[in-house]
């Protein structure tokens, strides 16, 4: 993907900010440990590019997520990043450990993830750390824009 492009990380819950900055909750330590999920594929974030954005594909998200009133769509928000900024993102050891790439879904074509590309071996213990400082960088002030629902929807 190009650095340029711009992807959004979607956070509704209440325990995902911080008097309105993003938490490290919005991050699940899973999806940043190098390893598959249930059915065998890779685990990454999910985001959605921020030019194909699909609100039904959004929509369903939320209500699958929890949020099963309508009215509770109104809190959802999202972390704008630009490719380049997670790219860009070093770890304490200086190195790059981020990647955005597409996750294409028929449902959801702006489907992408932010994946733990670190070539650094780690044992499981050193593997949850690593992720919690992943999910620090992914939240340090200024590497991210907070969007409101509404803000990304009423522009289409």
């Amino acid at each position: 993907m190009d650095d340029e492009v711009a992807v959004l990380k979607m956070a509704w819950h209440p325990a995902h900010f911080d008097n309105d900055r993003l938490s490290s909750a919005a991050f699940e330590r899973s999806d940043l440990i190098p390893d598959n999920d249930e059915e065998g594929r890779p685990r990454f974030v999910s985001v959605d590019e921020k030019s194909c954005i699909v609100q039904a594909a959004v929509d369903d998200r939320i209500q699958n997520q929890g949020a099963r009133k309508p009215e509770d769509r109104k809190d959802a928000r999202f972390a704008e990043y630009l490719c380049r900024t997670v790219r860009n993102m070093k770890d304490e050891a200086g190195e790059h450990p981020l990647e955005v790439t597409p996750e294409r879904l028929q449902e959801n074509p702006a489907h992408c993830g932010i994946r733990n590309v670190s070539r650094t071996e780690r044992s499981n213990r050193k593997r949850r750390d690593y992720a919690d400082e992943l999910r620090s960088l992914l939240i340090e002030e200024g590497k991210y824009e907070i969007l409101s629902y509404d803000m990304v929807f009423s522009k289409r």
